[in-house]
This record gives C-alpha cells, sequence and structure tokens, in this order.
C-alpha cells in the first residue's frame, strides 16, 4: 500500500464523503452516517441489527461490490477494531465483532474471486474515486439511476475493479490492529481474515537469476523474488513496478521466481554478489517457497563474495548454508528503534528481533553490519541505534 493511500484511510472524515452520490446495490448510500454512527455507538441491539443489515446487504449482492463499498470498509475496519477491544465487556460489541469479521471475510473473497479474471488496472489513488467525473448526480432520482443502470459502461472498468480492489486496501490497513485487538475467542475468525489480506502470489520462471549490478558493493545483484511483501511505506525499491505488468500497489503482490540450476562456477570466480537489492530475501513466503536457500545451496562450492540484506530473522534457518562461504556477509536494515513507530513503517519483524539474530549470526562468527536507512528527520536516533547494536555486541561495522 503507497504511503499516500495509508494516510487517506487513516485520517478519512465520514462526513468527507458524498454518500449521497455513490451506488450501493439497492440505491445510494445517503444513509450510511447514519449507520454507521449508530454501529459507532454499540448500544441498542435492535438498532445495531437493523444498521448492519443495511449497510452489509447494500456493499455487497451476490458477489458484486459498489462505489460505497470501499469507504463503508473504512469506516467499518474502525468498528471492528473498537468492538474487538470492547467485546468482553459489551454484548453488542461482541455480537458485532462476529458479524462484521464474518462479512469482512466475504468482502475479501469477493476481491480474490475478481482477480481470478482478467481486470483493468484500478485508480492510482483511493481518493480518485471521488473525482466528479465518477459521482453520481446531486439529487436521487430512481428512474433515472435505473436508466444509467442499462448504459453500455455505467461504470469504468478502472473504476469498477477500485470498488473491490481498494475495499481489500481499507481491511489492510488495519491488519496488526485487528490481530492485536482480537481476543482469542476471535481467533479462528481472524486468521481466516488475515489469510484473505495476504499479497497476490505468483510463481514465474526466469531465465537467470544474476543480474549485472552498477552498485558499488557488487558485480551481480541477485533476487530470488520480484517485490516485497515487508510493504515498508519508504521502499526505495517500489520503482521496480514499472517493470512488472502487476496493477497492484508495491507491497500488495510478491512473484516467486523459478531458474534454471546456476553452473558454470568459474565463471564468477572472485566476483561479488548483493542478494536482495530489490526485493528482501527472507519474506515471509520465503518460509514456503525456499527459493533463497535453494539458491545458496546452488552456490555451494562457488569462490565468490556474498552480502545479504534482510529485516529477516528468518535467516537464521540457514546459517549452516551462509557459514559455509569464506567471503559473507549479512547487513540488516534498522531505522529506529520505537517498535511502535516500526509497526506503522513496514511489516518485517521487531526490532528486537533484528538486534537479536545480529548477535547470534555474529556470534557464529559470520560478518554482520548495521545499514541505518532511510534516517527519518528529529525521529531516527542513529546514537541511541548504535548504542543498541554495541550493547547487543552484535555488529561487524554500522553503515
Amino acid at each position: 500500500m503507497t504511503n499516500e493511500n495509508q494516510v487517506y484511510i487513516d485520517t478519512l472524515n465520514i462526513y468527507d464523503i458524498p454518500w449521497h452520490r455513490l451506488t450501493t446495490a439497492y440505491g445510494r448510500g445517503t444513509d450510511f452516517p447514519a449507520h454507521l454512527e449508530t454501529l459507532m455507538q454499540m448500544n441498542d441491539p435492535e438498532q445495531v441489527g437493523r444498521a448492519l443489515h443495511e449497510l452489509t446487504a447494500n456493499m455487497e449482492h451476490q458477489g458484486t461490490l459498489w462505489h460505497a463499498t470501499p469507504f463503508g470498509m473504512i469506516f467499518l475496519s474502525r468498528i471492528l477494531e473498537k468492538a474487538l477491544l470492547e467485546s468482553g465487556q459489551n454484548a453488542v460489541a461482541y455480537y458485532m465483532a462476529g458479524e462484521l469479521l464474518e462479512f469482512f471475510i466475504g468482502i475479501l473473497q469477493c476481491y480474490h474471486d475478481g482477480n481470478k479474471i482478467q481486470h483493468a488496472a484500478p485508480l492510482s489513488h483511493f481518493s480518485d474515486l471521488l473525482k466528479e467525473e465518477y459521482l453520481w448526480s446531486e439529487e436521487y432520482d430512481e428512474e433515472e439511476d435505473a436508466m444509467r443502470y442499462e448504459e453500455e459502461e455505467v461504470f469504468p472498468d478502472n473504476l469498477f475493479y477500485s470498488f473491490y480492489y481498494y475495499s481489500w486496501q481499507a481491511v489492510s490497513a488495519y491488519r496488526s490492529s485487528f490481530e492485536r485487538s482480537a481476543p482469542k475467542e476471535f481467533a479462528p475468525e481472524i486468521a481466516e481474515l488475515t489469510e484473505k489480506m495476504k499479497p497476490i502470489i505468483k510463481e514465474i520462471e526466469v531465465k537467470g537469476i544474476f543480474t549485472k549490478s552498477n552498485l558499488p558493493v557488487s558485480d551481480y545483484s541477485v533476487n530470488p523474488y520480484v517485490g516485497c511483501t515487508h510493504s515498508c511505506k519508504y521502499c526505495y525499491a517500489s520503482f521496480m513496478k514499472r517493470f512488472t505488468k502487476h496493477t497492484e500497489a508495491w507491497g500488495d503482490f510478491l512473484d516467486v521466481k523459478y531458474w534454471q540450476r546456476v553452473k558454470n562456477p568459474a565463471k564468477y570466480v572472485g566476483k561479488s554478489f548483493f542478494l536482495g537489492s530489490v526485493t528482501d530475501p527472507y519474506c515471509p513466503e520465503e518460509e514456503i517457497y525456499r527459493r533463497t536457500r535453494a539458491l545458496l545451496e546452488q552456490l555451494q562450492g562457488f569462490d565468490i563474495k556474498l552480502s545479504i540484506q534482510t529485516k529477516s530473522d528468518l535467516i537464521l534457518r540457514d546459517m549452516d548454508l551462509i557459514g559455509s562461504f569464506p567471503d559473507v556477509r549479512v547487513g540488516f536494515s534498522i531505522n529506529t528503534l520505537d517498535e511502535e513507530f516500526k509497526e506503522d513503517m513496514d511489516r518485517a519483524v521487531s526490532i528486537e528481533r533484528r538486534l537479536v539474530e545480529m548477535k547470534t549470526l555474529h556470534d557464529a562468527g559470520i560478518r554482520t553490519n548495521c545499514f541505518i536507512s532511510p534516517i527519518f528527520p528529529e525521529i531516527t536516533d542513529v546514537k541511541a541505534i548504535i548504542d543498541g547494536v554495541f550493547y547487543k555486541r552484535s555488529y561487524s561495522n554500522i553503515e
């Protein structure tokens, strides 16, 4: 998700939306604010039940989502977060949490079903959904709306797909909040919902895995994946999306590479390789697909210099292979010691876990380095990071 879309989702006000100009399954979203306010109060069970029915019935019908749906999902996500937090003390909140989780799972299933067929690219920004050209008339006329639905392209393709894509984005923006606030009674539903928030993953065949590099630290760049599901908001590698056919935002997709076995080690004697220049080779999916491990196995016996960059402690799984290279170093990206700020910035493991893994590798005789980047003005405390790395005695050098 782009930082711009995340900020938009986080700061949008319910009364910023021209609900009366957004289509729903049975008309317009004029009454959405009143229904959302009823749910936010979590008081009268009868009123809550009616509001839930009106919203859910109008936001999704037989797998079809509408113009009001992605905006409704933003506010329902905030309501679900509150309901999960209060479910232990409030019976209405408990009921709402269960109903909303079931509805959210269904909405995300609509998104995934839509991705199985050919579709247009979504609009570039969530806010683009409210451009004047896409809004319906100020005054609601049932007969006029019915006639508009008879038009050949009532919704442009990119707008229609955006109903699905941004509904998914609206829910995904609150993923960590749901996981933190959910009591154990809702663990199965949260697990199913989280599964449906995962990025689009495809397996692809590539001619080769090595790319000649202009980086000063390497002769070749090596990236076992296209994309990176750590979804760092500051990611410099997001420019790589333009070389793919993906319509999703950087961080919302991952291509798993398969290549012919690497041969001819003599060709690479003395060459330097940088593993992870535009992806994290130990993204969460590596635990399943094991493409980085496959590469390290293929490189056994190669007389090369190897650098690996990561934010994941999954790298500890491959200590046996990494330690077998005579000239190897492992770098860890750290730009803050504030775990809450880190949670806002990326989906990688905690800073504490990164420091621990640095020490584990360092103690095993593997050179490590801490890469402090990016430096956020007035936020990144470089001295504190250096002190933290030195305290753990996990360093070889700091960049």
